[in-house]
């Protein structure tokens, strides 16, 4: 990807994006890890980290609409500015152990609703300022799946190595320094309605959102089934972290090779079938029976998750207004946390009451309806 593509905003945009994706990525397991290191317990450390995803997909139905584009910037620093204090809030909370813990979810929450709008903003941003908007996508998609992998082993090793407090402390800092780069990555004569003009037609992205959620959910399922399946044919996980980066790997290399071409034709045909493929993936990933099998399945589902999301973002940046994208992409990336939070409870509740198989298939159908049913939602609408 050639860089002299990109106007001004880019050094900035990119800084913005990696740090504030790097916090959202880790924040989770400086939760669990962290809460557990301070005196609380997993359950609590869990707890935080769905409150942060809840928070998210709050903020970016109800916030982003409400931002304009005369205060995007404004609105950009203040939200940045109260997040990091909040972050900070919750390491000087963790320093007083229980009963001083049980305050840190909701902390957290209030981070996740109040920085939800800052991706779409970003993604809307490089999308309107990007003489390219196809490589724009493929690599806001490189940097997503680089953050994913990169993430919660940052987090794990800032808690070990500095203790909880720190580890907040340290993502709060992350959002200080978006205070500064953040408002300089918005493109001059950046376009954001605000209120009900904000609110894209919902034909344009159900589709595209629901897919979101679908993949992402799809993605949680194959997390939490890896060290299941690991631990009942070797009796420990360990090499999860191998199955998960093959899986984080290729989906990054596929986003960069996509980013070559400029231009890609039957963007909703090639993102479906790769949503199905994600699907069925997942389907089959139950009756593995081996390490090598997970290894080739992960590398399959990277392969197939680049595509599947990359067109997703590409069909929004093309067919909706530019005033309305921000909104259009916060929906996307709602949708995700959403589908993502939801089967990283189901699937394991599932294989426990039944069986990985069960779990695999048993997610796989879910998702295949939900698709199915935003298909014919959509089509009906659009007659």
């Amino acid at each position: 990807m050639r860089l002299l593509e990109f106007k001004s905003p880019f050094p900035a945009w990119l800084l913005s994006t990696i740090l504030t994706r790097l916090t959202v990525t880790s924040l989770p397991m400086v939760a669990i890890v962290g809460i557990s290191a301070a005196g609380g317990s997993y359950i609590l450390g869990g707890l935080s980290s769905g409150a942060y995803a809840i928070g998210e997909s709050v903020g970016a139905i109800f916030l982003t609409p409400l931002l304009s584009e005369h205060k995007v910037k404004l609105r950009l620093m203040q939200g940045c500015a109260l997040c990091a204090a909040l972050l900070v809030m919750c390491g000087f909370l963790a320093l007083g152990g229980m009963p001083y813990l049980v305050a840190i979810p909701l902390l957290v929450f209030l981070t996740g609703a109040i920085s939800a709008p800052i991706p779409g903003v970003l993604r809307s941003s490089i999308s309107q300022f990007s003489s390219n908007p196809d490589r724009a996508m493929s690599l806001d998609n490189v940097i997503n799946q680089s953050s994913w992998v990169i993430g919660p082993v940052l987090g794990v090793a800032m808690v070990h190595g500095f203790g909880t407090t720190a580890g907040f402390c340290l993502l709060g800092a992350f959002l200080a320094i978006s205070v500064i780069t953040t408002p300089k990555a918005i493109a001059a004569g950046y376009e954001q309605s605000s209120g009900a003009t904000a609110k894209p037609q919902l034909t344009l992205v159900i589709i595209p959102v629901v897919a979101s959620a679908v993949i992402m959910a799809v993605t949680a399922s194959f997390d939490t089934l890896v060290p299941i399946l690991l631990t009942e044919w070797e009796g420990t996980d360990s090499r999860t972290g191998w199955v998960l980066a093959v899986l984080a790997g290729a989906s990054v290399v596929v986003s960069a090779l996509l980013g070559i071409k400029s231009h890609w034709k039957h963007k909703e045909r090639n993102a479906s079938a790769f949503t199905f493929l994600v699907v069925v993936v997942l389907g089959i990933t139950g009756f593995t029976y081996s390490y090598p099998s997970l290894i080739a399945l992960a590398a399959i589902l990277g392969i197939a998750q680049a595509p599947a999301m990359i067109f997703r973002q590409q069909i929004i940046a093309d067919k909706v207004p530019q005033s309305q994208q921000a909104t259009a992409f916060s929906y996307l990336y709602a949708a995700g946390g959403i589908g993502y939070s939801i089967t990283a409870g189901l699937t394991p509740a599932l294989s426990k009451a039944a069986s990985p198989a069960i779990a695999s298939l048993s997610v796989a159908a879910l998702c295949l309806l939900v698709l199915v049913g935003s298909y014919l939602y959509a089509k009906r609408k659009a007659q």
